[in-house]
């Protein structure tokens, strides 16, 4: 861009390029991993609402921080360029596909008082239902990002 006159019109678009060029892989990958723990954060506030039964202005800040975590992430997920690089790493994806399988299973599921209550046999089948998701999740999770790994190179 130095020594290179730009007419103002254009000035955007070549500044976009001269970022993007500046961007390298691992710094990608250390984005979308701030990108994923902004997710967990918010599904994180999300539970407080949801689960518990707080007063009304605590509720209110937890749905507020909910949206502004999501919003960020949202944003930062569609304005930093080279997506499918971002979602390539077979590691980072499997990594958090645990991390988010794990945080909706143990929020949602054993969080509750029947889990007590249960024979040990149907405890047993539960888990065994909890671990053959996991496997599955992160082996497509790991599967997808292998084949955007391939097609972004």
């Amino acid at each position: 861009m130095l020594g290179k006159r730009i007419e103002p019109e254009h000035y955007q678009e070549e500044t976009e390029k001269a970022w993007i060029a500046s961007l390298d892989e691992p710094l990608l990958y250390k984005i979308q991993m701030i990108i994923y723990i902004l997710g967990i954060a918010a599904v994180a506030v999300l539970q407080v609402p949801l689960f518990s039964h707080g007063p009304m202005c605590v509720n209110i800040i937890c749905w507020a921080v909910w949206g502004a975590l999501f919003f960020a992430a949202y944003y930062l997920d569609k304005k930093i360029p080279e997506r499918k690089l971002r979602y390539s790493n077979p590691w980072i994806e499997g990594v958090f596909s645990v991390i988010y399988f794990l945080c909706y299973m143990l929020w949602f599921f054993l969080r509750k008082d029947e889990w007590g209550t249960l024979p040990i046999s149907e405890q047993m089948s539960l888990w065994a239902i909890i671990v053959v998701g996991l496997i599955v999740g992160v082996c497509v999770r790991v599967f997808l990002a292998r084949k955007k790994r391939r097609s972004a190179v």
